[in-house]
């Protein structure tokens, strides 16, 4: 890169210095205090090699810096004073009535030698070095830089204040590479550096802001080069600087943060956690020793913030990350600068903690972060690339989330304009490469544009063509795959191939990219094995997952589906035990998933992208012929957030059930777990002697999915009764007729007890009204998993209270009406005579429901309610005002609850991206407390919806205990079969869930 120059046009830098007096005579004081004065100046005495040999240009630039001392307190004299001095005393040598008659009678006093020749050049430079600092502007830097090489030029070599022009030469040219990116630039202060150190003798104080600056110097070097040496002596000269500078000298602090970001760099590269540890001390004892308000503790928070993040990339403690963003939340952020480091700094903390917790809010805010230090930083401006490149990161990361195709066209512009800003040889661009090529080919597989395929593939071939991180490559290799999976170019599945490879070298186990790495080389083999059937490649690939699940460091999303291709492929390949394994640790992984801290709607959205590993791994365990530890993986891996807000149970609940736990259960009655995995289905029956397996050949995850979306177009139309009808004799043919038939043994008993446990997309299908005539008797519950049944069963708990409160809101704003609820309520109600709390209409509030539930044993609501088939924990009961949702009634504590009866529409539905969670409004009030729920899958009719309720209150048997409740709601449906033979809408949609 060509070296700015300062334009030579001398007269035209003097004319414009001249008129500024002139202005300012005129009574215009921005003409000379303004910045602009001192950068015209400035580019005036740069053009001027020795003072007396243009004296009319020293006069003007002396006059101006004259004026502009008149402003400044006497502790700024060196900037205006002295340099004013310096111009204007060979002048008054020649001219004494030609300057101004303070400077004349101080001169005749004190002699034109007071000041030195290089003050006329190093005042005016140090002034403009603020203003830099300051603006960022990259044509000041150079004139700073040619100012203070006029200085060492103009000073001796045996001249005391040598070292000090060098140091601040050193100084000036750091600080245009900043800028510029010039490597030119940093090697000359490094040189310079050594220099100004040569110049002062050992133990001299002086020595210690060049031994500081030089250090950081090589810490620059070391961000281009990746020289392990310049980083050690950047780290040594630090300490050194540290160690000779007093604890009450306020550049102590500079040293700290300058000594932890070069200890934070070297971390980057050795990974030793000394490293980052004393890096993440000395930002902290820089924070904790800068007074709130002080101009520097913005930038040292940000700095902080950094080193924290770095720590969380390397060990993924979620301390550390909070403390990063808690650093970010606390910086003033009153200078530009600081405002767009911080807006930048936060951009990347908020997009990482969504990454590794997935709470969607942070990426909104990370994006409005994000946007805000672009805000800060006008375009041209060295530093805009960088806070560009964040928030194009943020855009891409919630294109991902909420496939909005605004963010990833707004991501692929500010990535491009990043890219065009950044200068050749910058240490910064491969990465901003590796992330356009990233951005391009999300565009590209979700628009299917070949134009951006190849545009990803040059930016990524650009960026791993450096030296940088191992992902580099990797990206690469992505967008190689996904050529070949476009064009079917075999070579690019090669290419694909060995770009994951040289990744995968290039990444030593224990850092943040190399389970990445692993994953995307495993994807590329599997690809070429499916297409060349080459057994090595499959090997492989099951291999390179198998290492990326069980790496710590890597991105638990990346684990998981690590885990569950180490487990599909080994099934692919026959290896049971291999497979088993691979699925049961993505199981495992599931946890961290959706972590408990998540708001609920981000653990749905995370649990979404992931089901059906648990019934795969079912599968594959039964294939061992290890029955528990089918149930177990199958309990294990769906129902997540249920589970985890009833609590787990035992000492070590990834043991739970063991066998004990599962005849305990099954002790009233066998309980099913309906399996449907690709690699085969299966009905898990739990009985007091054992488990017991009954194959179901005729299911299969498609016909299950094309049996869900004819039953979803089929209770939308309460006349297509054939439907459904047609559903429950497939239901009971392929389901419940096989397993009723193999556990007859277990059923010989007046109205026998069965829990039904069905999975996936089971869930929505109303498999317990589907039964052969002659297992009629059997009283049908359902049960959300093992762990809801068991918490259903909890002993009682303390304190009498209040029988039950029965609820009516007929009509609401939008809905039918419904006639029949007020005369349902009433029938309740006399049904318990001197026990009930009854709210009807207006005074069914939310407010008011949430004080009956809290104050009895029992509810009944008739009602209407929604179900939320895309945020399944925002499904709702419709109360005059507020509706009551789903996430509301969950997180309620009813010790004593006991049973909830729901005379309500689709109160135990949720939608088919979340059926392995049984979310609901039904299993909200199990988590509630209350020990059984009777609700609906489907609309049910009102009339239909009075008889049933009527037939259960009326049976003497429902007040008298939970066995004899299943069996009054089992009676009386059978009463509305009877009474409707042919309309199963009427008595097939109302299930019993719990105990």
């Amino acid at each position: 890169m060509a070296e700015p120059t300062v334009p030579p046009d001398r007269d035209r830098l003097v004319a414009g210095v001249r008129d500024r007096l002139r202005r300012y005579i005129a009574g215009d004081d921005e003409a000379v205090f303004g910045p602009q004065a001192l950068i015209d100046v400035g580019a005036l005495l740069a053009s001027i090699d020795q003072i007396t040999d243009d004296l009319p240009a020293a006069w003007y630039a002396g006059q101006l810096l004259w004026v502009r001392s008149l402003s400044l307190p006497e502790d700024q004299d060196h900037i205006a004073l002295i340099p004013a001095l310096a111009l204007l005393a060979p002048v008054w040598q020649q001219k004494p009535d030609d300057v101004p008659k303070p400077i004349a009678e101080f001169l005749a006093t004190a002699g034109p030698d007071t000041t030195k020749p290089a003050d006329a050049w190093h005042g005016p430079a140090l002034a403009l070095a603020d203003l830099v600092r300051r603006t960022r502007d990259a044509a000041t830097a150079t004139v700073v830089v040619e100012l203070v090489r006029k200085a060492v030029a103009a000073t001796a070599r045996d001249d005391p204040e040598r070292g000090e022009c060098l140091a601040n030469l050193a100084v000036a040219l750091q600080t245009r590479f900043e800028l510029t990116g010039a490597p030119a630039d940093l090697a000359e202060s490094i040189g310079l550096g050594r220099r100004a150190l040569a110049a002062f003798p050992p133990g001299d104080v002086r020595r210690i802001a060049p031994m500081a600056t030089l250090a950081v110097a090589l810490r620059r070097r070391f961000g281009l080069t990746g020289a392990p040496a310049d980083i050690d002596e950047a780290v040594d000269l630090g300490r050194r600087a540290l160690a000779a500078t007093p604890a009450d000298r306020p550049e102590r602090e500079d040293w700290l943060t300058n000594t932890g970001v070069a200890l934070q760099y070297r971390f980057g590269w050795s990974g030793h956690p000394e490293d980052i540890a004393a890096a993440v001390a000395m930002q902290q004892q820089a924070v904790t020793q800068t007074e709130h308000g002080h101009p520097r503790r913005g930038s040292r928070l940000v700095n902080l913030a950094a080193a924290l993040l770095t720590r969380f990339e390397a060990t993924s403690a979620m301390a550390d990350l909070e403390l990063a963003i808690e650093a970010c939340r606390a910086a003033d952020a009153d200078d530009a600068r600081v405002r767009a480091a911080l807006g930048t700094t936060l951009c990347g903390a908020l997009r990482l903690r969504f990454r590794y917790t997935g709470r969607s809010a942070d990426l909104d805010e990370a994006v409005g972060q994000g946007e805000w230090a672009v805000a800060a930083v006008p375009p041209g401006h060295p530093d805009r690339a960088g806070v560009l490149t964040d928030l194009a990161l943020a855009r891409h990361a919630r294109f991902h989330r909420q496939t909005s195709p605004g963010d990833l066209d707004q991501a692929v512009a500010e990535l491009r304009e990043a890219i065009d800003s950044t200068p050749h040889g910058h240490p910064d661009l491969p990465g901003r490469l590796s992330n356009l090529c990233d951005a391009l080919l999300t565009r590209a597989e979700s628009a299917g544009s070949r134009t951006d395929l190849d545009a990803a593939v040059e930016a990524g071939r650009r960026a791993a063509a450096s030296d940088g991180p191992a992902i580099h490559r990797s990206n690469l290799g992505n967008a190689l795959l996904t050529r070949y999976e476009m064009t079917h170019d075999r070579t690019a599945l090669d290419q694909a191939v060995e770009a994951g490879r040289e990744a995968v070298e290039a990444c030593p186990p224990g850092t943040r990219h190399r389970a990445a790495c692993l994953t995307n080389l495993a994807v590329a083999l599997h690809t070429r094995f499916s297409v060349t059937g080459r057994t090595t490649d499959l090997g492989q690939a099951i291999d390179r997952n198998r290492e990326a699940a069980h790496e710590a460091t890597g991105r638990i999303d990346i684990r998981v589906r690590a885990a569950a291709r180490w487990g599909h492929w080994s099934a692919e390949a026959g290896d049971w035990p291999a497979a088993t394994a691979g699925l049961g640790q993505a199981v495992h992984l599931l946890q961290q998933v959706a972590h408990a801290d998540l708001p609920r709607g981000d653990q749905e959205f995370e649990l979404g992208q992931v089901g059906g590993l648990g019934s795969d791994a079912a599968a594959c365990a039964l294939n061992t012929g290890d029955l528990t530890a089918a149930v177990r993986l199958l309990e294990q891996g769906r129902a997540i957030v249920l589970s985890r807000a009833l609590g787990r149970p035992g000492s070590t609940p990834d043991r739970w059930p063991d066998d004990t736990a599962m005849r305990d259960l099954a002790g009233e009655g066998p309980i099913v777990m309906i399996n449907v995995s690709r690699i085969r289905s299966d009905a898990l029956l739990l009985t007091r002697d054992g488990i017991l397996v009954e194959p179901l050949l005729g299911l299969s995850p498609a016909a299950v999915r094309a049996r869900t979306e004819s039953f979803l177009v089929t209770v939308a139309d309460e006349d297509a009764s054939g439907g459904l009808s047609a559903l429950l004799d497939w239901l009971t043919t392929t389901i419940t007729g096989p397993v009723l038939r193999r556990l007859e043994p277990f059923l010989r008993r007046p109205e026998p007890r069965l829990w039904w446990c069905p999975t996936g997309l089971l869930s929505l299908l109303p498999v317990h009204a589907a039964a052969p005539a002659d297992f009629s008797q059997v009283v049908p519950s359902v049960t959300p998993s093992l762990r809801a049944l068991a918490h259903a069963r909890r002993p009682a708990g303390p304190g009498p209270k209040a029988e039950i409160a029965v609820v009516a809101a007929p009509d609401r704003p939008g809905q039918p009406p419904l006639p029949a609820a007020a005369a349902e309520a009433a029938m309740v109600a006399g049904s318990f005579p001197g026990e009930v709390t009854l709210l009807v209409g207006e005074s069914a509030t939310r407010t008011a429901v949430l004080a009956a539930i809290r104050g009895h044993r029992r509810i009944h609501l008739a009602c209407h309610a929604v179900a939320d088939l895309d945020h399944p924990s925002q499904s709702a009961l419709l109360l005059a005002g507020s509706p009551l949702t789903a996430a509301d009634l969950g997180n309620l504590q009813l010790a004593d609850a006991d049973s909830a009866f729901l005379s309500a529409c689709e109160t135990a539905r949720t939608g088919p991206v979340l059926s392995d969670e049984a979310v609901h409004l039904a299993s909200a009030l199990l988590v509630a407390g209350y020990r059984e729920v009777v609700a609906t899958l489907w609309p049910v009719p009102d009339r239909p919806a009075l008889r049933l309720s009527r037939a259960v209150y009326d049976d003497p048997a429902s007040r008298t205990g939970a066995v004899s409740t299943a069996a009054a709601v089992h009676r009386a449906v059978g009463t509305l079969r009877r009474r409707y033979p042919l309309s199963p809408f009427a008595w097939a949609s109302q299930v019993h869930i719990g105990r």
